[in-house]
């Protein structure tokens, strides 16, 4: 076992309010109006917010209805309280896993909530079974209301093929991938990822997409830049796009620079198997949260007996 999986394997023997308070330094909170408090911090912060209701692969009509209630009562709010942001949804939240021409009708009772305010839906991508299908939704939703994003991500091998098929209509959150794909569809290795996302990115650049650069990686961050550079484009000509917690400062610079930065920003009931999924994602989250948990205070209390 690497040393930087072994936090991860102890986390997952904590009780729950321990890891309450490491997750909610990345989720919203647990209820709507946690959510919209944090967002409105955020807007006056001077970021965009997109937010996403926890939970996913619902497997029932049931499920999935109050799924869409929830979501419906969350544009509300969102217009009502003027936020400045969207929302995210993952189709198998909404009916995918039932069936396709399901999920495309609880998609279009979304929109129909969201175009009184003109807000803006970005689908989720999640692992490849559904990526035919999320493209398909995508294309469809798009032909009825213009506010509409998708997701791709660079470690697959199709994303440029993708990303030709959309061409220059698309609205793209561009990010690395984090789902475990085998090597026949996905481009093993950090730096071949980091290379396709780059080509990726300057064709969407080139063309005339909406684009969102979605990632924490100081050397994307820099190479999206030296592109906007290399092309003599405005700075509005893309936005960033980061998770709620993560990198906080790299966030507040770009912002500071005139860049336009949007939050995702998850928030509700399932925020404990969010939370263990990002540190399994990313295990240098887990690294530090076990260090802040144990270390931190075993080398306090030290200090302390030495005074």
């Amino acid at each position: 076992m690497s040393l930087l999986k072994f936090p991860i394997k102890l986390l997952g023997f904590l009780p729950r309010p321990i890891i309450k308070l490491v997750a909610f330094k990345y989720v919203a909170g647990e209820t709507l109006l946690a959510a919209i408090d944090k967002t409105k911090m955020l807007n006056e912060q001077g970021f965009v917010g997109t937010l996403d209701i926890l939970g996913e692969a619902a497997d029932s009509e049931q499920k999935v209805e109050a799924f869409v209630s929830e979501y419906k009562e969350l544009i509300k709010t969102i217009a009502h309280q003027k936020i400045k942001g969207g929302i995210s949804v993952k189709p198998t939240a909404v009916g995918l896993l039932i069936s396709y021409d399901y999920a495309l009708n609880q998609f279009r009772e979304i929109v129909k909530a969201l175009k009184d305010d003109l807000l803006f839906l970005r689908i989720d991508m999640e692992d490849s079974p559904y990526t035919d299908q999320t493209i398909k939704l995508y294309t469809e939703l798009k032909q009825e209301y213009d506010r509409v994003g998708i997701v791709f991500q660079a470690y697959l091998k199709r994303t440029w093929h993708d990303l030709e098929i959309i061409k220059s209509s698309g609205d793209v959150r561009l990010c690395k991938g984090i789902y475990l794909e085998p090597p026949e569809i996905s481009i093993k290795g950090k730096n071949l990822v980091r290379q396709n996302y780059l080509k990726c990115l300057e064709y969407m650049l080139t063309h005339n997409f909406k684009i969102g650069v979605a990632t924490h990686d100081d050397y994307l961050l820099e190479g999206a830049i030296d592109l906007l550079k290399k092309y003599q484009l405005d700075k509005q000509r893309f936005e960033f796009q980061m998770l709620y917690g993560v990198r906080t400062q790299v966030a507040k610079k770009l912002v500071r620079e005139g860049y336009k930065v949007r939050l995702y920003i998850p928030y509700g009931k399932d925020w404990y198997a969010y939370s263990m999924r990002r540190m399994y994602e990313n295990p240098y989250i887990a690294f530090h949260v076990t260090k802040a948990l144990f270390w931190d205070p075993i080398v306090a209390l030290i200090t302390r007996l030495k005074e």
